[in-house]
């Protein structure tokens, strides 16, 4: 049986790690493109 907390946490990780995934992903979108 998974305990409530671990749950939790484990989905409080997710939801961090999306929206630092969404963070890094808008500042690559953001970055002026020298590299052609």
């Amino acid at each position: 049986m998974v305990s409530k907390e671990l749950v939790l946490k484990k989905a409080m990780t997710t939801l961090e790690f999306i929206s630092q995934d969404r963070e890094a992903r808008m500042l690559y979108e953001m970055r002026p493109r020298t590299d052609w």
